[in-house]
């Protein structure tokens, strides 16, 4: 029995040896035929190429993280320190509103060196064009002197002042040459600039405001063209309809000076000389001039900027040639005042602003009234033609400033005043005031 049991283990042990090594060459590694390790190589090449696929996505998850993290480091976390530069940027470029007071469109206001008023802070180089047109009515009017001389004036027009100018400056200081032309006449018909300051329109105003009339204008006639003046000495002068008339050369020399500078605040002075040259007969006034502009602006918003300006004035005027002189004694000498409010709104990426600045100006009278007979004329429009030579001209008025790196545009409006003791308020130099104004910088 034992050997039987030997016999048949013997045999077991000799299957399973011979099955092992049959198994043992199925899995022979260095066999690339054998299907196993066909199966075993697909299985690596998988692996490997997953393993690759999954680090290339691994990798590009991490990039676009770098991507967004330093978008976020750029755009979104350090935005407030962006901000603050953007801020401090604006700090160091506080600039006053570039405002410039225009000429006049009234025959007396023009008999004077033009008024020098201006907010800007630094000299420019451009090339200007201005145009202002103004209505006039100072109805006739026959002013005695004690000593027996006597005055006659009578005036009624539109006016057109249509100014030239070219500027030239460095960091400080500025020259500026103005050729000046006034067009006169009695209607808008063939000029739209005056059709703001007509007859016509002034009068509606008049009437939707209650007052029917008040300086005899339609009583007078609409659309006239009347400039009668005589001076003491007899000498007259005469302006046409529709005529253009030359008047005198304007070379004005300025500087400007920073006063004080932080990062909210901007103060600046500039002050300068003028005088001017006549090239016509009827407008023959040789003069000289000097002012000072102080201008003072604070930054109060992110985008805001408040300005307060202050200006004085003083000319000296000569007739050259004779003819008509509105002035007594040898010399007219005349002072001009200023001052203005300005609200300027810088654009955010600072190449340009837009200002808003409400202006009051006047200038001293033409006459001293106590050289003359006093008045006692009744009716209003005549005490007005009295107060047009010895009255100071007052006048309120808006100006809208649009500036970018190229052009500065400018549009006004002002309107005349006295006080509160007359009926309208008005001498009617220019009884109501359009003006525009435009800058190329060069």
């Amino acid at each position: 029995m034992f050997k039987k049991m030997l016999s048949l283990s013997v045999c077991l042990l000799t299957v399973q040896s011979s099955f092992a090594q049959e198994r043992f060459q199925a899995w022979n590694p260095l066999d690339p035929n054998q299907p196993a390790n066909i199966e075993f190589e697909q299985r690596r090449r998988y692996e490997e190429l997953f393993d690759s696929k999954a680090r290339q996505m691994l990798r590009r998850h991490e990039l676009r993280s770098q991507i967004q993290i330093q978008q976020v480091d750029e755009v979104s976390t350090p935005l407030i320190i962006k901000n603050e530069t953007f801020t401090q940027k604006r700090f160091e470029e506080i600039t006053h509103p570039s405002y410039q007071h225009p000429g006049n469109a009234a025959v007396f206001l023009l008999f004077r060196l033009p008024n020098r008023f201006r907010t800007g802070d630094k000299p420019s180089n451009s090339v200007s064009f201005t145009s202002t047109a103004a209505n006039t009515m100072i109805h006739p009017a026959v002013l005695e002197k004690h000593n027996g001389d006597s005055r006659y004036q009578y005036v009624d027009h539109l006016g057109n002042m249509n100014e030239l100018s070219l500027s030239l400056g460095d960091e400080v200081q500025q020259i500026q040459l103005s050729l000046r032309v006034l067009d006169v006449a009695g209607s808008s018909k063939n000029n739209l600039m005056l059709y703001p300051v007509s007859d016509k329109v002034i009068e509606k105003i008049h009437q939707w405001n209650g007052h029917n009339d008040p300086y005899a204008r339609k009583e007078a006639g609409l659309d006239r063209v009347v400039v009668d003046l005589r001076d003491t000495d007899g000498n007259s002068m005469h302006l046409s309809d529709g005529e253009t008339y030359v008047l005198p050369l304007v070379v004005d020399y300025s500087v400007f000076k920073k006063l004080f500078q932080s990062d909210k605040q901007l103060l600046t002075v500039n002050a300068g000389v003028q005088a001017q040259a006549p090239v016509s007969q009827t407008f023959n006034q040789a003069g000289v001039g000097t002012y000072a502009n102080l201008s003072f602006t604070r930054k109060v918003a992110r985008e805001w900027l408040l300005n307060f300006a202050l200006g004085l004035g003083t000319n000296l005027q000569k007739n050259l040639s004779g003819g008509y002189k509105p002035y007594d004694g040898n010399v007219d000498v005349s002072f001009n005042s200023n001052i203005s409010i300005g609200l300027t709104r810088v654009d955010q990426d600072l190449k340009g602003k837009t200002s808003l600045v409400a202006f009051g100006t006047q200038y001293s009278s033409v006459l001293d009234e106590q050289d003359y007979v006093e008045n006692n004329q009744g009716r209003f429009i005549n005490r007005q033609s009295r107060y047009a030579m010895f009255r100071p001209d007052r006048r309120f008025g808006v100006a809208l400033v649009r500036e970018n790196q190229d052009l500065i545009i400018q549009l006004q409006v002002a309107e005349d005043y006295i006080d509160s003791k007359n009926k309208m308020n008005g001498l009617n130099h220019e009884d109501f005031q359009v003006s525009i104004r435009v800058s190329k910088k060069i």
